[in-house]
This record gives structure tokens, C-alpha cells and sequence, in this order.
């Protein structure tokens, strides 16, 4: 939903500045105003529309999910009128990456917004959520693991301060693991040990770096890791972040073999409950394996740093 309308906010769009993550599960863009110091967030956009959900098993997206894609666009297009081309950064993550006609969609995303989308590495896509995430943080000088739960994969990055020094992209997203896994939005522990050890077995290609455990803080981001949060918090199971007692809580709530809708999950969308079992396979399976007790969570990510690159680079121009 959208946060504030850019056309009641009465600021000239000319002076406005957007970022387009265009995402495995989701579609999210980010209005912000540049001020002196950086930017303040003018409206706030995203919509469901699931492209990882629409790759067959030849890798290309289907019409229908190229349909999903171009309608949600031409949405995100009405709001963004009258903002320069070169105020506007359009990116695509995992999905796009895997998709073998992620040019068809490329040439569709141009034609309705007018700005070209740019397909980002895994790396790439890291160094903006990390940007993206220290932003924001309250301690941003501590050495820090920052994570990312996606639709279609999982970035995991060290570093301190501004300054990122490890990054990790890993084919783990809270859609595809849900359809593979639990595709009837219900699981037991026997289905949801399977899904672990199957998370686990792809998290040995973390580079050893991962391993030390030498970070001061964790952080994660992502709808996913703000939707566990809401639950824990909502359940009186955690006062702020994600704590591993919550965690294993929220699994024992979800293990009986039961249909999501059917346990009336406070503070869970209905529109999350497709990814929500994967996403917690996913979160769980980081807590064993970087033997985690407790994260902080950001609500900034990728869009943010995509934001803070931009103004970066003008300022690094002018200079």
C-alpha cells in the first residue's frame, strides 16, 4: 500500500528522487525527497506479484506472470509522473537474474515507466542492502552481519560502518522454498526438519568468512524477517527484534500439521501466508548455522541503498 500520495505532498515531483526494486516475490518502490544530509521518504509503494512463483521449468516467466509485472508497473508508472529520468533507479533481483526471457520483461518495464531497468548481480544487490540497512542502523560503527530473506534468494554481508567487506548471495527465497516445501501452507516437524537440512545443505556455500563469527551486531531486513518480527512480538514472544526462544515458539505454533488459515496467526497478512513456512525454514535454518540468539531487524534494505548510491555518486561528481 501506498504510505503518502506524491501528489499531495506538496513538493514539485521535479525535486524528487525514486527507487524500483522489482523483487522475486514483490514489487516495491520508494519516493524520497533529497535534502542536504540525504533524503526523506515521500511515499512508500508495494505490491504482491510473485515472478519467482511464475518461472516454469524452462526458466521463463510466463504470460501470467508477465501480465502480474506489467499491471503492478503501470501502477507504480501514474505515481511516479513527473520525476527526471535521472532521479528514477530500476532494478531486478533474483527472479529476473534466472528468467532466460528477463529481456522481454526488461523491454516491457522500459516502455511503461520510461527509465530503463538494470538486472543486478547477487553481489551487487548485497552492497545495496548493506548500504541500505547501516543507513538506518542505531549502532552503524560496530562490526556488523547483515542479512536479506528474499522472494528468490538470500544475501548475507559483513562489514563496519559504511564499509562492507563480505558478500554472499545464496539461491534461498522464502517463495521458492514454500511451493518446494510447503505448498499446502501447512507442515508437521517431520516436513519442517526436511526443509532445514535442505536450507542448511545450500548454506555450505557461505564463504568461510561467515563461519568466525566475529560480528558485534545482526541485522536483518526483508518483509519476511519484519513479518516473523510482528508475529514474535504480537505473541509477547519477543519485545524487539527475533530471539532464538521466539523463534523455536513460533515453530512449535506452526507444526501441527494444520493449515495456516486455520491457526489464526495474529498480525500474519493473509497475502504472506503462501511464503510465511518458508520464510521461517529459511530464518531458522541462518539461526543454526550462524549460531544466532538474537537479531535487530531494519526496515530499510535495498531501496534505501539504492537511494543512498545514487546521492553518492552525484556528490562524488560535484566534487
Amino acid at each position: 500500500m501506498i504510505s503518502n500520495n506524491v501528489r499531495n505532498s506538496g513538493m514539485a515531483s521535479e525535486g524528487l528522487i525514486a527507487a524500483l526494486d522489482l523483487g522475486s516475490n514483490s514489487f516495491h518502490m520508494l519516493i524520497a525527497e533529497q535534502t542536504k544530509g540525504g533524503f526523506v521518504e515521500v511515499a512508500r509503494y508495494g505490491e504482491k506479484v510473485q515472478l519467482a512463483a511464475g518461472l516454469n521449468e524452462a526458466k521463463l516467466l510466463t504470460d501470467d506472470a508477465l501480465r502480474r509485472g506489467s499491471q503492478c508497473l503501470g501502477r507504480f508508472a501514474i505515481q511516479m509522473a513527473g520525476i527526471p529520468v535521472c532521479n528514477i533507479c530500476v532494478v531486478g533481483t533474483d527472479a529476473l537474474r534466472r528468467a532466460k526471457n528477463s529481456d522481454v520483461f526488461a523491454k516491457m518495464a522500459e516502455a511503461q515507466l520510461g527509465v530503463p531497468m538494470r538486472i543486478i548481480s547477487g553481489e551487487e544487490e548485497a552492497k545495496y542492502i548493506y548500504q541500505g540497512v547501516m543507513s538506518g542502523a542505531e549502532q552503524p560503527n560496530l562490526s556488523s552481519l547483515v542479512f536479506d530473506v528474499g522472494g528468490g534468494s538470500t544475501e548475507l554481508i559483513l562489514g563496519q560502518g559504511r564499509v562492507s567487506r563480505t558478500h554472499a548471495s545464496i539461491p534461498l527465497g522464502c517463495v521458492n522454498y514454500s511451493k518446494q516445501y510447503f505448498p499446502q501452507q501447512r507442515t508437521d516437524y517431520r516436513h519442517f526438519e526436511r526443509a532445514v537440512s535442505a536450507i542448511l545443505q545450500t548454506l555450505t556455500l557461505l564463504p568461510s568468512e561467515f563461519e568466525t563469527g566475529s560480528w558485534r551486531q545482526v541485522i536483518g531486513a526483508s518483509g519476511t524477517v519484519l513479518a516473523i518480527e510482528a508475529v514474535l512480538k504480537t505473541q509477547g514472544w519477543s519485545e524487539e527484534g527475533i530471539t532464538l526462544s521466539g523463534l523455536t515458539k513460533l515453530i512449535e505454533r506452526v507444526c501441527t500439521d494444520r493449515p495456516l488459515s486455520e491457526l489464526q496467526i495474529e498480525c500474519l497478512p493473509k497475502e504472506r501466508q503462501d511464503i510465511f513456512l518458508g520464510g521461517i525454514a529459511i530464518l531458522f535454518a541462518l539461526f543454526k548455522e550462524l549460531g544466532l540468539q538474537q537479531i535487530k531487524t531494519s526496515p530499510q534494505a535495498l531501496r534505501e541503498g539504492l537511494l543512498q548510491t545514487m546521492l553518492e555518486g552525484r556528490q562524488a561528481i560535484a566534487v
